[in-house]
């Protein structure tokens, strides 16, 4: 099993208890990492790993987000894919599924209009009656 799933199955055991046994005042995360047989220095490096792949993350969402919404001050008719491209231009490669993931969780999005639909004329064929 790669350590990735035995750090995900650690976490999810050590959830589980540290709820029962915190309050017996044990401390259950040895016996859970020897268990499984992960040491403590890869157990605390991959949570600091998170820690920082989370907020670089949020970082570039951030200034993914302000460069949406100066292009969408400028073409506020523009969709993700018009956003895309105008990000391009300026030299950022954002995917187009998180451009439409960060519309989305800011309301965003641009508002879909109805269709107009045309009535056709009762007897459009006069040779057909």
């Amino acid at each position: 099993m790669p350590v990735g799933e035995r750090i995900a199955l650690a976490k999810q055991a050590w959830n589980i208890a540290a709820r029962r046994l915190t309050a017996q005042g044990l401390a259950p995360l040895p016996r859970i990492l020897s268990a499984l047989d992960i040491s403590r220095a890869t157990w605390y490096y991959y949570g600091r790993q998170k820690v920082e792949a989370d907020r670089k993350r949020e970082e570039e969402g951030q200034k993914t987000l302000a460069l949406i919404t100066q292009v969408l001050q400028e073409h506020p008719r523009y969709g993700y894919r018009r956003i895309q491209e105008e990000l391009k231009r300026k030299g950022m490669r954002v995917n187009g599924k998180r451009i439409r993931r960060l519309l989305n969780d800011f309301h965003l999005a641009l508002k879909r209009g109805l269709r107009v639909t045309r009535s056709v004329a009762c007897n459009p064929n006069p040779t057909l009656s």
